[in-house]
């Protein structure tokens, strides 16, 4: 069954009624085909409100915990931690059927217990547990709970913990977990449904353990970034043709375009070249214009991501060239009125339909 927001559900339940007035189709055609289709949650003020709530207690709980820390003994801390950890999955499990975002934020207050649990337990026991493998562990339990609710902030911030895992380790040799925690995330995506979302959150994840891979092998900065800026470029130009797999293509487009993007912004910085033993100036600026017209080339396809480097690094060369040769309150006026015009130009143009990609659920 095909998910689909609520202002597309009330467009086609409005578009399908106007059908049946005008006898183009039957209100039994019309009702097959609204129950073929199912409105996916939506980020809605009410959820907000009591995520933000739960959040809050679970921070009130483990700040009163924390400051009488030193109070209890060791197994009443292992009882405290297991027994909060067991009401807040109990109650979110019991008022699921009543009270649905009272349940979701308390799954949330869970994973945050859970987490905080994992590094008290190994304060308390004095177990030899490095902080990254602590957020591998906090990594896959979220994704435990998140399989609960089919909820999606918690299977992102799954990923997230894994970025953090991965980006803290990169001095230990983790090709095996990290392997096996990418297939798992990856794999689970067909449970979530495929999101656009979950598209854009998983690219970033394996981005993160290419840096991993790059920062273990202690490799220069300038392949790291010219292969992430090959790598941005090749997700853009591949998106248009993977439409029939199970991924977002827009999203995948949107992240190659933020790496191109990002890492072509660190390759217009001279000293990236200088550590790598080449010669720095001419090559950063020779990167530097041919990076500016092929951006521009992808800012007339109608991308604002392209205009936004655009306008960082020319923002950037304004700050390296004028910084100490004018004086200061100019320079900084002269660079807010320069930061200004950029954000009006680029929200003018996303006004007229300038868009990469919208992260929708």
């Amino acid at each position: 069954m095909k998910k689909i927001s609520k202002r597309q559900f009330d467009f086609l339940e409005e578009t399908l009624s106007e059908q049946v007035l005008s006898q183009t189709i039957t209100e039994v055609e019309k009702t097959n085909v609204l129950e073929s289709v199912e409105v996916r949650d939506s980020l809605n003020f009410i959820r907000v409100l009591v995520s933000i709530g739960g959040i809050l207690i679970g921070l009130g709980f483990l700040t009163f915990i924390a400051t009488n820390w030193n109070l209890f003994d060791r197994w009443v801390k292992l009882f405290i931690i297991l027994g909060s950890l067991s009401v807040a999955l109990g109650a979110s499990y019991f008022t699921y059927e009543k009270n649905r975002f009272t349940s979701i934020a308390l799954l949330y207050l869970s994973a945050l217990i859970y987490g905080a649990g994992i590094f008290l337990i190994e304060q308390i026991f004095y177990i030899n547990l490095d902080v990254p493998t602590g957020f591998l562990i906090w990594s896959v339990g979220t994704l435990l709970l998140s399989t609960i609710h089919k909820d999606i902030i918690l299977y992102v911030a799954a990923h997230a913990l894994a970025a953090t895992y991965l980006l803290g380790s990169f001095d230990n040799f983790i090709f095996v977990q990290a392997i096996i925690l990418l297939a798992l995330l990856f794999a689970t995506n067909r449970y979530f449904g495929y999101r656009r979302l979950l598209t854009f959150a998983g690219l970033l994840l394996l981005e993160a353990f290419i840096l991993y891979t790059f920062a273990y092998f202690e490799s220069d900065g300038l392949y790291v970034a010219l292969v992430l800026f090959g790598l941005g470029a090749g997700l853009y130009y591949v998106a248009p043709v993977i439409p029939k797999l199970d991924v977002s293509p827009d999203m995948v487009s949107l992240v190659g375009l933020l790496t191109l993007s990002i890492s072509g912004f660190v390759l217009t910085f001279p000293g990236i070249y200088s550590d790598a033993g080449l010669s720095a100036t001419w090559i950063s600026w020779v990167f530097a214009i041919g990076l500016l017209i092929y951006l521009l080339f992808l800012t007339s396809r109608r991308l604002v991501t392209p205009l936004l480097a655009i306008a960082a690094i020319i923002t950037r060369y304004y700050f390296d060239t004028f910084y100490e040769s004018i004086d200061r309150s100019l320079f900084f006026v002269l660079g807010g009125l320069m930061i200004l015009a950029f954000g009006y130009y680029i929200e003018t143009m996303r006004r007229k339909g300038f868009v990469d990609a919208k992260l929708e659920k």
